[in-house]
């Protein structure tokens, strides 16, 4: 599932849109939505949450007869800030509703394509405390009567700040709306227009919720329909100034043959708060998709001037035009080398192609770093791990990519050799010892590693380094280590062999 392409955009003055959490069913009657802290809300007779969840708001959905009355009326909501901010129904007078908080008391449905919030929404601030209607999305779909929830679902978690749905005439929900700050890592993506671009998302899910049929950042969303061909209409608005830019924007997800669905990294422990996101030169990236290889798993090749080439079994990847090293190719994932040349961009499109058949083109913005940790090894060469501890003082091997262009400059796909390229900015390496008062840890304070070598791994890619340093001291628990260089840090734990004293 995807879409063919976005279309017929138009931008002119306008004063700021705001989502509208009503409908109407087929006999007149308003559905509206919204959120409440009053515990004595007026809840009706076979009301789904009779009682407010004791949360700091709880959403909650009404229907008003065509005459004004009260026909319905019940609280939808957890132990957190929970609001509904965007209701639709379908021919059959099933109720959708779509919302925001930290996650309702109704349980998921069987089989949702993600049964709870992946993370909640914490927002920093200097001032006064101020409450922040904020959250991550979800969407549900309620019986005709109102009284039993068939379907529920979570996208992601993070920020976002309202969220508006729709429904086809399949039954497939979509669900759109915009983050408070963003965008933000939280959204998984399915054949997606862009990542990490725009302060709102596009996103639509099977009928019955278990899989996400298409899902893309894309500019901030007030106002979604579909028409009876299944294409969606969005509306919203731009950044906040006078007077405020509007769009408008259809979506034909008629899917495409090949599907890029997600770019992911190689590695781990990427420190979101210092990179955002976005791809660096020579990071190392997991392209996640449908069809975009062969079925056969196949390994990246070397050629005999000593570099790992950009065309495997069928298989090549373009960043802003500029071919990247293939690793290993597959139908359902591809693994690469992001080329140095893209820090001279802001945002590069990635393109795959496959025998000739282009998947959807996605736009992600560049970052000069985003730290990625590979590998930690003992000074033996095994991998560290719980079970298989390092010696204090001794020798350690990290593994890195994502830190940028290398001193001298490397070239996309060589194998590193001698003499070894550098790190194109300096590479520190911290680890955090506990303070411990009356046998409880009460924090930590950080003491810089000795690196002993920072330099281009010898016989892997150009890209991934190789940082040496030695070991922390004993300890019961891992050692939280962090690399970084300017503009990125990755947190990776460390197990050093620990000897307990005495009884």
């Amino acid at each position: 599932m995807a879409h063919r392409s976005c279309i017929r955009r138009c931008w002119a003055g306008a004063a700021p849109l705001s989502d509208k959490p009503l409908a109407l069913d087929a006999s007149g009657n308003a559905w509206v939505t919204g959120y409440t802290s009053s515990p004595d809300f007026p809840v009706t007779s076979g009301a789904l949450q009779p009682q407010f969840a004791a949360g700091g708001y709880d959403a909650y959905f009404a229907q008003f007869t065509a005459a004004g009355s009260l026909a319905y009326a019940s609280y939808f909501g957890g132990g957190g800030y929970d609001t509904i901010t965007g209701i639709a129904l379908d021919s059959s007078g099933n109720i959708y509703l779509a919302g925001i908080g930290s996650g309702p008391s109704q349980s998921s449905s069987s089989g949702a394509f993600q049964p709870s919030p992946s993370s909640g929404c914490d927002i920093f601030g200097i001032g006064p405390p101020e409450l922040t209607y904020a959250g991550p999305p979800f969407v549900a779909k309620l019986a005709p009567s109102a009284a039993s929830v068939s379907s529920l679902t979570s996208l992601g978690g993070g920020c976002v700040i309202s969220a508006v749905v729709a429904v086809d005439a399949s039954g497939a929900p979509w669900i759109a709306g915009s983050f408070l700050v963003g965008p933000t890592t939280f959204l998984p993506t399915a054949s997606p227009f862009q990542i990490g671009i725009g302060p709102g998302f596009v996103s639509k899910f099977s009928p019955d919720f278990t899989q996400l049929l298409f899902s893309t950042y894309f500019d901030a969303v007030n106002g979604l329909t579909v028409d009876s061909s299944g294409v969606a209409y969005i509306v919203g608005a731009g950044p906040l100034r006078t007077p405020q830019t509007a769009f408008v924007a259809k979506i034909d997800p008629t899917p495409p043959p090949i599907s890029l669905d997600q770019v992911l990294t190689t590695g781990s422990a990427v420190s979101e708060s210092n990179t955002g996101i976005g791809v660096a030169p020579g990071e190392v990236l997991r392209l996640i998709g449908k069809g975009i290889g062969p079925t056969v798993v196949s390994p990246g090749i070397v050629n005999s001037a000593g570099f790992v080439t950009s065309s495997v079994a069928g298989v090549e990847v373009t960043f802003g035009g500029v071919p990247a090293p293939l690793l290993s190719v597959s139908a359902g994932e591809i693994d690469c080398v992001a080329p140095f040349e893209i820090a001279s961009q802001s945002a590069t499109l990635i393109q795959v192609q496959y025998n000739g058949v282009q998947a959807n083109p996605v736009l992600m913005p560049v970052t000069a770093a985003t730290v990625e940790v590979l590998a930690v090894l003992n000074e033996d060469f095994t991998l560290n791990s719980a079970s298989n501890p390092a010696s204090p003082g001794s020798i350690l091997e990290l593994y890195l990519a994502g830190a940028g262009q290398t001193n001298p400059p490397s070239q996309d796909g060589q194998v590193n050799q001698t003499p070894f390229a550098q790190p194109g900015t300096p590479v520190q390496v911290q680890y955090s010892i506990p303070i411990v008062n009356g046998g409880v840890t009460v924090g930590g304070t950080q003491v810089n590693a000795l690196v002993t070598y920072a330099g281009a791994a010898p016989g892997l890619i150009a890209g991934i380094l190789q940082v040496n340093f030695v070991a922390p001291p004993p300890s019961s628990t891992p050692t939280a280590v962090t690399v970084q260089v300017p503009g990125s840090s990755a947190n990776f734990p460390v197990w050093i062999f620990f000897i307990p004293p005495n009884p």
